[in-house]
């Protein structure tokens, strides 16, 4: 992998948008979810699961959105010739926002797997079905990528 700044921000652009468009799906979700006159505890457990994922993966955004903005910024002790070194005060911050990544995600999968629960019985097991292999699958794509 190219180690330059600006491959770099671009791994952290397209992380900030997965999160984004999964975080702009969980709110939509919310959106229904808020709407349904029930007040069943799975209704509640859902919008709470839809809740949390929204603000995890928000996080996960701001954060890096700014360290890619940050990575293309020159910088003024910055020499041409220099081999390019991970700032510093970032280096913390990635692994904490893919943890972060993680957590919302499979939130995203409980409030799907959730939500079948809020029509019947049925779908609640094939809903839960899909989002456990969903989980699966999400565990052995990122095996992989996690030390």
């Amino acid at each position: 992998m190219n180690n330059s700044p600006e491959a770099l921000a671009d791994l952290f652009r397209q992380l900030a948008f997965v999160c984004a468009l999964i975080g702009g799906f969980a709110f939509a979700f919310l959106g229904v979810l808020l709407t349904v006159p029930s007040r069943s505890r799975v209704v509640e457990w859902t919008a709470g699961m839809a809740i949390a994922t929204v603000a995890c993966l928000l996080v996960c955004v701001i954060g890096w959105t700014l360290m890619a903005s940050q990575l293309v910024t020159p910088r003024p002790s910055a020499s041409i010739v220099e081999e390019f070194n991970f700032p510093v005060e970032m280096r913390h911050l990635h692994p904490r926002l893919s943890l972060l990544f993680i957590i919302g995600t499979f939130l995203f999968l409980a409030s799907l797997g959730l939500s079948g629960w809020v029509r019947s019985r049925a779908l609640g097991i094939v809903s839960t079905v899909i989002a456990l292999l969903a989980g699966v699958g999400f565990i052995f794509v990122l095996t992989p990528f996690l030390r």
